[in-house]
């Protein structure tokens, strides 16, 4: 289906516009393209973490309308039907050439009547929900990291010692636990220890349920 419909150009030239690309491909013989979407080239600058836009050249998208009976040029569907590239010269006379791909990741054409201005306010409204909803994540992130500090501290503050006495006071009405004693101190620290991380991981899978519903 992509093959039909849609064609992918790695690399042109900043200066091409969607007009003269359009009038190359008709000119050449190579189909009448309907649409052409536009994307930057990402580079990677030495010491910074960011990338930036190429400023010289660009990628190119190029449609067909599904909807008409057209196709590219039987050269440029045969390279592209044995998954190899095809390649083109708009500028003979500097040698420039591009190389036709096929567009794996198509974009659909868009089945509405809504105008650009109502399109433009549409995606205003849904840039606005989706800031909202990155700051209640964050909100409940940092819920999540108070929660697991209070836990830490409630772990690294548990007086082992004072609940040994307690477990002493306690043995002392049993005759048969004396053989038991460091065991049993251990269990119930233990106990309390694990009973702590329970809650802890009850409290963090609220909060990351919360998260997934916002």
């Amino acid at each position: 289906m992509s093959t039909k419909v849609s064609l992918y150009i790695p690399s042109v030239k900043i200066s091409y516009t969607e007009d003269r690309i359009k009038t190359i491909f008709e000119t050449l013989g190579l189909g009448l393209v309907n649409r052409i979407d536009f994307a930057p080239i990402m580079k990677t600058v030495t010491g910074k973490e960011e990338k930036i836009a190429c400023n010289k050249f660009k990628q190119a998208f190029l449609y067909i309308d599904p909807r008409e009976e057209i196709i590219w040029a039987r050269d440029i569907v045969s390279a592209l039907d044995e998954n190899t590239a095809h390649k083109i010269y708009p500028n003979r006379e500097q040698n420039e050439y591009w190389l036709i791909l096929k567009n794996k990741s198509p974009v659909p054409y868009a089945n509405t009547e809504l105008n650009i201005h109502q399109l433009a306010h549409n995606n205003a409204l849904l840039e606005a929900r989706i800031l909202e909803m990155e700051q209640e994540i964050k909100k409940l992130k940092e819920e999540k990291d108070e929660i697991e500090d209070i836990a830490i501290k409630m772990v690294n503050n548990y007086n082992y010692d004072e609940d040994a006495r307690f477990i002493d006071q306690t043995l002392e009405y049993d005759d048969d636990s004396d053989s038991d004693d460091d065991e049993t101190k251990e269990r119930k620290a233990k106990e309390f220890v694990d009973s702590l991380e329970h809650i802890l991981e009850m409290m963090e899978e609220n909060i990351d349920n919360r998260v997934e519903d916002v």
